[in-house]
C-alpha cells in the first residue's frame, strides 16, 4: 500500500509545484493579450483612415485571434488554481501552438519570432520539472507548430499582412514593448532583493515611462514616415497631372494648328497641285511649290507658336513641299512619325541626325477633297526644348524625377541617370497594360528604390513616370525621428524628476514611520509618528499611534505591577530576616522582657520607623498593656504603664480585639 501511494503523493506534489509556477509566470499574459488586441485594433482604424499607410484587413484577424487566445488563457490558468499543474502546461502549450501558427497564417516575416515563443513555454515546464512520461505530450504541439509554421511561411495560402509595411511595423513595435512593459512589472512584482521602497517604485517608474515615451515616439516616426509617403505620392500624382495638362496644352495648340492649316482652301488646293505635279515640269512644280510655301507661312507664320520647319510628305514619305527647301526630296519613310501620321494625328520627340536635338514632330494625313484616302502626310517640327523643360525640371523639388518612355521601352526625355531601356516595373505596366494612374515602391531603372507614379500618356503614345527616391523619404522620416527622439529624450528626462519626486513623496512618510517603529522599539516609548495625512499612510500612521499608547500603557502598568510585587518581595524578606533575628536572640536570651525588647528594638531598626511598641493583654484580657518600646516616647509610657482597653477606638485596641492585622 505505501509503495503504491508514494508516487501518487510524488505526483500531486508535482502538480501542485507545478500549477503554482505556471500561475505565477503567466497570470499577466489574459491582460498582455487583450491589450495586444486591443492594439491591432487601433492600428487597423488608424490605417484604415489613411494614418498609416494602407489599410490592413490581415490585422483585424489577428486581433479577432488575440481576443480568443486572452480569453482561452483564462481557462489555462483557472485549471492552475485548481492545482492541476501538469494538465495547464499541457493546454497551455498547447493554445500559444496554436496561437503562433495562426500568426504565421495572417502575417508575413513573423515565423522566426513565432519559433522562439512556442519553444518558451515547453523549456519552462521542463525547467519546472515537468514529469517524464508526460514529456512526449508536451512536445507534441511543439514539433506540430514549427512543422505548421515553416510550412506556412514558404507556403501562404492567403495575403499576408506585410512585415514591411507601416502597420505590421506599428503593430510589432506595440506588441514588443506591451510585452516588456508587462516583462518589468513581473519582474519588479516578484523581486526581493530592492533595499527601499523608493528604489522599487523608481526603478518601476523609469521603465514604465521610457519604454511607453520610446513607444510612442517610434509609432509616431512611422506615422510620420507614412504620411511622408502619402504627401510625396499625392505630390507626385499632382506633378504628374500638371506637366501632362502642359503637355496636353502645347499638343493641343500643334494640333489646332494643323487643323487651321488642313481647313484652309488655298493650302490644300496648292498642296495637291505639289502633290500631282511632283515628278513633272520643273517650273511647274516650283510654283506650285512656292504658292505651298508661302500659305504655311501665312496662315501659321502669325501663331504665337513658331514651327522650326512645315513639310508635306507624299505617301511614299518622301518630303514634296517644306518650309526648308533644301529638305524637299528627302525621304522619311522608315520614321515613326511618317508610319503613325498616315493613319492618324501623332506627336513625338525625335532625335533626328537631319533636324538637329530636341524636336517635336507633329504629324496628320492630308486627306483628298473627298476625304476618302490620304494624299500625303502634314508634318510641323518645333523645338521641344521647352516641352522637355517641362518633363525634365520640377521648380522647389530637385529629387522629382519625371521623364516619358515609349512603347519600345526607351526614355524620350533626359533622366537622371544615363539609361538606354527603362524594364522598370513602371515602364512595363504603363507600357504594356496601358495602366494610368498607379502609384507604388519599386527599383526604378538605375536599381533604385523609387516612390512613383506612371500612367499611360497617350497624346505622345508614351507611359509617363514621375519618381522620388524612398532614400528621401526616410531621410525626411529619420529627421523627424530625431526630432521626436530628442523631444522623447526631454519627456523622459522631465518623467523621472516627476518619478523622483513622486516616489520620494511616497517613500519619505513610510521611512518615517520605520524610523519611529524602530525608536519605540529601541525603548523610546515617546516616539510616535507627526503625520497628517489622509491617505492611507496617514490611517496607518493613526493606527499606529494609537497602538503605541496602547503598549506604552500596558508597558506602564507591567513596569507598575513589577514595582509593586518587588517591593512586596523585598518587605517580605526584610520581615524573614527580622524574624530570623528574633529567633536567633530568643534562643540567647533569658527573660521574656528581654526578649520583646529585643524585638521591639529590631523591628523599630530594621523597617525604619519611628516609633514601634509590643502590648500584650492582661489577664482578663480586658486591656492591651505595653510592655517593650525601643524609642523615648515609649519609654516615657511604660514608665506610665500605658494601656488601651480592647475594643476602644484605636488601631491598637481594634486589633486586639479583632485579633486581625
Amino acid at each position: 500500500m505505501n509503495e503504491i501511494s508514494h508516487p501518487r503523493l510524488h505526483l500531486r506534489a508535482a502538480d501542485e509545484r507545478l500549477a503554482s509556477s505556471f500561475y505565477t509566470g503567466r497570470r499577466y499574459l489574459p491582460l498582455l493579450l487583450g491589450v495586444a488586441g486591443a492594439g491591432f485594433l487601433t492600428i487597423y482604424l488608424l490605417a484604415r483612415f489613411g494614418a498609416l499607410g494602407e489599410p490592413a484587413p490581415q490585422l483585424l484577424y489577428v486581433a479577432a485571434i488575440t481576443f480568443l487566445a486572452a480569453i482561452a488563457e483564462l481557462s489555462v490558468l483557472s485549471l492552475a488554481r485548481q492545482k492541476k499543474g501538469i494538465l495547464a502546461h499541457l493546454y497551455g502549450v498547447a493554445l500559444v501552438a496554436i496561437y503562433a501558427v495562426l500568426l504565421v497564417l495572417f502575417w508575413q516575416g513573423i515565423a522566426i519570432l513565432s519559433i522562439p515563443f512556442v519553444l518558451a513555454p515547453a523549456l519552462q515546464a521542463l525547467r519546472n520539472g515537468f514529469p517524464r512520461k508526460s514529456i512526449p505530450a508536451l512536445l507534441l504541439p511543439v514539433i506540430t507548430a514549427i512543422l505548421g509554421i515553416l510550412y506556412l511561411h514558404f507556403n501562404p495560402p492567403v495575403d499576408r499582412l506585410q512585415s514591411g509595411s507601416p502597420a505590421a511595423v506599428a503593430s510589432l513595435v506595440f506588441l514588443l514593448a506591451s510585452g516588456i512593459l508587462l516583462a518589468t512589472i513581473i519582474i519588479i512584482s516578484q523581486n526581493r532583493r530592492f533595499r527601499s521602497l523608493q528604489s522599487l517604485l523608481l526603478t518601476a517608474f523609469v521603465l514604465i515611462v521610457t519604454v511607453s515615451t520610446v513607444m510612442t515616439a517610434i509609432l509616431s516616426a512611422v506615422g510620420a514616415y507614412t504620411n511622408s509617403q502619402a504627401q510625396i505620392f499625392n505630390s507626385l500624382e499632382a506633378v504628374t497631372s500638371l506637366k501632362m495638362n502642359q503637355i496636353e496644352g502645347l499638343v493641343a495648340d500643334s494640333r489646332n494648328d494643323t487643323d487651321t492649316l488642313l481647313a484652309d482652301p488655298r493650302f490644300m488646293s496648292s498642296t495637291s497641285q505639289a502633290l500631282l505635279a511632283a515628278n513633272s515640269d520643273l517650273a511647274v512644280e516650283e510654283s506650285v511649290k512656292r504658292t505651298a510655301r508661302s500659305r504655311m507661312v501665312d496662315v501659321l507664320g502669325a501663331e504665337e507658336e513658331s514651327y522650326n520647319e512645315i513639310m508635306v510628305l507624299d505617301t511614299s514619305g518622301n518630303v514634296i513641299v517644306s518650309t526648308d527647301p533644301g529638305r524637299e526630296g528627302t525621304s522619311f519613310a522608315d520614321k515613326t512619325f511618317f508610319a503613325n501620321g498616315v493613319s492618324g494625328f501623332y506627336v513625338e520627340f525625335a532625335e533626328e541626325t537631319l533636324f538637329g536635338i530636341e524636336n517635336l514632330i507633329i504629324a496628320s494625313p492630308i486627306a483628298d477633297s473627298a476625304k476618302n484616302a490620304n494624299q500625303g502626310v502634314l508634318i510641323l517640327r518645333s523645338n521641344a526644348a521647352h516641352l522637355k523643360e517641362i518633363m525634365e525640371t520640377t521648380a522647389g523639388f530637385p529629387e522629382l524625377e519625371t521623364y516619358l518612355v515609349d512603347t519600345q521601352f526607351r526614355p524620350i526625355t533626359r533622366t537622371h541617370a544615363t539609361a538606354e531601356v527603362i524594364d522598370s516595373q513602371a515602364a512595363v505596366e504603363a507600357v504594356t497594360d496601358r495602366v494610368s494612374g498607379i502609384r507604388k515602391m519599386y527599383s526604378n531603372y538605375a536599381g533604385q528604390q523609387v516612390l512613383g507614379y506612371y500612367a499611360w500618356f497617350s497624346p505622345m503614345q508614351a507611359a509617363i513616370i514621375a519618381e522620388v527616391p524612398l532614400s528621401f523619404v526616410v531621410t525626411s522620416s529619420l529627421q523627424y525621428l530625431v526630432g521626436s527622439a530628442l523631444l522623447a529624450m526631454f519627456v523622459i528626462a522631465v518623467s523621472i524628476a516627476a518619478v523622483v519626486i513622486s516616489a520620494r513623496a511616497i517613500a519619505d512618510p513610510i521611512r518615517l514611520l520605520v524610523d519611529t517603529s524602530e525608536n519605540f522599539a529601541a525603548g523610546k516609548f515617546f516616539a510616535r509618528a507627526t503625520l497628517d495625512r489622509s491617505d492611507e499612510i496617514g490611517v496607518l500612521a493613526h493606527a499606529y499611534n494609537q497602538m503605541a499608547d496602547q503598549l506604552q500603557e500596558m508597558i506602564g502598568k507591567l513596569e507598575q505591577r513589577v514595582m509593586d510585587r518587588t517591593h512586596e518581595l523585598e518587605s517580605q524578606t526584610l520581615r524573614l530576616r527580622v524574624a530570623a533575628e528574633i529567633a536567633r536572640d530568643a534562643a540567647a536570651a533569658r527573660d521574656l522582657g528581654e526578649l520583646l525588647d529585643r524585638t521591639a528594638e529590631l523591628i523599630c531598626s530594621r523597617f525604619g520607623v519611628d516609633h514601634t511598641g509590643i502590648f500584650l493583654l492582661d489577664k482578663n484580657r480586658e486591656y492591651a498593656v505595653l510592655v517593650a518600646s525601643p524609642t523615648e516616647a515609649g519609654r516615657k509610657m511604660l514608665e506610665n504603664n500605658h494601656k488601651l482597653r480592647v475594643g476602644e477606638i484605636g488601631i491598637v485596641g481594634r486589633v486586639a480585639a479583632t485579633g486581625e492585622p
